[in-house]
């Protein structure tokens, strides 16, 4: 893979932000099946430490409600 293609692309998704810019990201995800561990993206690194706030937050997994389901018409 190109990283230098990477990065512009990830500059570029940062220049589209109006006011404040969120990056996400799962630890732990599945796929094909299999559990693989996940990191931030490098490029996060490459910004200034003054211009981020780290927040951590932890979702549990709720049990699906059931409800009635409406007619449109």
């Amino acid at each position: 893979p190109d990283i230098d293609e990477e990065r512009k692309l990830f500059y570029v998704a940062m220049t589209r932000a109006k006011e404040k810019l969120y990056f996400t990201y799962v630890t732990k995800r599945r796929v094909y099946g299999k559990m693989l561990a996940r990191e931030a993206s490098p490029f996060i690194n490459d910004i200034e430490m003054s211009l981020k706030k780290y927040e951590e937050h932890y979702f549990k997994k709720t049990k699906e409600k059931t409800g009635i389901q409406l007619k449109l018409f």
